[in-house]
């Protein structure tokens, strides 16, 4: 994952990695599946980082329930 603005912040929750890059009113988190994929949430154009990166977590929060733990 690239750094667009603000650093990369890694993170492990419940034996899954976690990885969220935000800047210019953009947000990408990276789901780990496996040591080589990955399932990326990104939310682009909103107002402004925070923001999306509110609407990025709330996607993940839905979406990681359905993603395979490898």
């Amino acid at each position: 994952m690239n750094d667009i603005g603000r650093g990369v912040q890694f993170t492990t929750e419940d034996g899954r990695d976690y990885a969220q890059a935000a800047g210019h009113g953009n947000c990408n988190i990276a789901i780990g599946v496996t040591e080589k994929t990955r399932v990326d949430i990104m939310v682009t154009g909103a107002e402004d980082s925070e923001q999306a990166c509110e609407l990025a977590n709330t996607l993940t929060e839905l979406a990681g329930p359905r993603v395979p733990q490898g």
